[in-house]
């Protein structure tokens, strides 16, 4: 049986479409064919590495530190998780207590006649305030007056915080 006859009509078309090049391939001495084969060898070489080792490599050494940042974020979302618990557990306080808490924070951390009541709204003016004095107050404001922040315009000078922040209180 003859493989002419055996093969697919497909199959003849490529091998005359292939034809041409197998007389070029006859026709080059065997140092060029070698030559060409190295090069193939080389471009298949090339090719392998940017399609699939590079990136494999790439994610290999990009994992630990993005494992190492997410294991950070999550670690933090849960610390907030367990504040909003917190949080939530405490009892209700009253308007006036609340009131009476953020002026005494105020006057206590961010200075006399810093803070003002209107209605079920406070406003805080800073002058000069350290950071750990504004993240104090920010923390025990939200925490024992469950006062909530809705604006800030602040300003970093040379000696502290400086600007205005309208704080919600519970009504």
């Amino acid at each position: 049986m003859s493989t002419a006859t055996t093969a697919s009509p497909r199959f003849q078309a490529l091998q005359q479409q292939l034809q041409p090049l197998r007389t070029a391939w006859k026709g080059l001495s065997a140092r060029e064919r070698r030559m060409l084969v190295v090069a193939g060898v080389v471009l298949l070489v090339a090719v392998l590495w940017l399609v699939a080792i590079a990136p494999a490599l790439r994610t290999l050494r990009d994992a630990p530190p993005q494992r190492a940042m997410q294991e950070q974020q999550l670690s933090q979302m849960r610390q907030w998780q367990s504040e909003v618990r917190a949080l939530k557990q405490q009892p209700r306080i009253s308007p006036e207590e609340s009131q009476r808490v953020l002026q005494e924070l105020g006057e206590r951390l961010l200075g006399p006649g810093s803070v003002t009541l209107q209605g079920a709204q406070a406003q805080a003016r800073l002058q000069g305030v350290s950071p750990e004095a504004l993240a104090q107050w920010l923390q025990q404001a939200r925490t024992l007056a469950r006062a909530v922040p809705q604006e800030m315009q602040l300003e970093r000078t040379s000696d502290g915080w400086s600007g205005a922040m309208v704080l919600r209180l519970p009504s």
